[in-house]
């Protein structure tokens, strides 16, 4: 009698590498981003440089993160509180 014998060998080295372009290709958020997302919900325009108060309020280094809000006692203005709104929308706080 005669066996069939199979052998399957696989090289997964290339994991690797598609690992490290997945996090390559990950979606960045940009003030672009923030201003639509403000300009789309509220309907108002948004400055960079207000989204960067907002940003040095929360404490937040950048936006590839999520970071999770501790105190929003500083943030009182209604455009302020737009841009907190867009920053939970876009995954940014929690």
């Amino acid at each position: 009698m005669y066996r069939n014998c199979f052998a399957l060998i696989l090289n997964l080295d290339f994991l690797d590498e598609y690992d490290a372009e997945q996090d390559d290709t990950k979606l960045k958020i940009t003030f672009a981003d923030i201003r639509a997302c403000v300009k789309r919900r509220f309907d108002v325009n948004v400055s960079n440089s207000s989204i960067s108060q907002i940003k040095k309020k929360c404490c937040i280094d950048s936006f590839d993160e999520q970071y999770e809000l501790l105190s929003v006692d500083e943030i009182k203005s209604d455009k302020e509180k737009m841009i907190l709104e867009a920053f939970r929308e876009l995954g940014i706080v929690v």
